[in-house]
């Protein structure tokens, strides 16, 4: 471990406990959205309306691609935060939470633009 370089938790009130009930909610929520694809592909796959497809598509970005982004960031901080150290003594830092925010914002907008054109087509 690097001296002044503290272990990465993401956590939302800095307890192991909250951030173990936000691993195992994005973990539902992984399965829900895998469920929810599955049917929307069977259900194209039986009446050929791609807006099904399009729609499950959308579903699945929304919770399973969001989720996994949850779990990455848990992965991600720690490098981020060796890489802020490394390029902090240069003066420049990198924004972790803005990197993550607009990333899901953007999974986020993606997911209902397919769910909106599911439903408009």
């Amino acid at each position: 471990m690097i001296p002044g370089l503290a272990p990465a938790q993401i956590t939302t009130d800095g307890t192991p406990e909250m951030a173990a009930l936000q691993l195992s909610v994005n973990g539902l929520l992984t399965v829900v959205g895998v469920a929810v694809g599955y049917h929307a592909l069977r259900g194209y796959n039986r009446n050929g309306d791609r807006s099904v497809l399009v729609f499950g598509a959308g579903i699945f970005v929304l919770t399973t691609v969001r989720a996994s982004l949850f779990v990455a960031a848990i992965t991600a901080e720690t490098l981020f935060e060796l890489l802020s150290f490394l390029l902090g003594g240069i003066g420049l830092t990198l924004p972790l939470e803005l990197v993550f925010i607009a990333l899901t914002q953007t999974v986020d907008v993606i997911g209902l633009l397919a769910v909106f054109y599911a439903l408009v087509e």
